[in-house]
This record gives C-alpha cells, sequence and structure tokens, in this order.
C-alpha cells in the first residue's frame, strides 16, 4: 500500500545547494572547509547572522567568507 501525504518534507539548502535535513553546525563547518574558508560567518534567508546555538535548522542558509578587514 502506497501512502500519500499533503505534507512536504523540509527542503535545507547550503548556499543555494540542496542538502539533507535539518542543517546541523557539524554540517556547516564541513560544507565551509569544503569551500576552503577558515573563517566564516553565517546567515539565514533574511540576512540574519547565525551563530551554532542557532542549530539545527531548517530552511535556507549562506556561509560567507569572513573578512577581518572590512
Amino acid at each position: 500500500m502506497q501512502v500519500w501525504t499533503t505534507q512536504e518534507e523540509p527542503r535545507c539548502y547550503i548556499n543555494n545547494e540542496p542538502v539533507e535535513c535539518p542543517i546541523t553546525a557539524e554540517k556547516v563547518k564541513e560544507f565551509a572547509q569544503r569551500m576552503g574558508l577558515a573563517n566564516f560567518i553565517v546567515k539565514d534567508s533574511e540576512g540574519r547572522t547565525l551563530t551554532p546555538s542557532d542549530f539545527p535548522l531548517t530552511g535556507r542558509i549562506t556561509i560567507e567568507a569572513y573578512n577581518k578587514a572590512a
């Protein structure tokens, strides 16, 4: 028997790349490391800066290089 649902699976994205939900702080660090970033900032889809204590979460986040000189 096939069960149908009206509920969508949560969708998670890091820098517009689909990833498995939920997004954990460890997953963020792994993604940033693959990007070659040692220092970085994480923002949610509304541009708010996130901290490790904000995780795990579902949704869309962006990892940006941290430029200390800026």
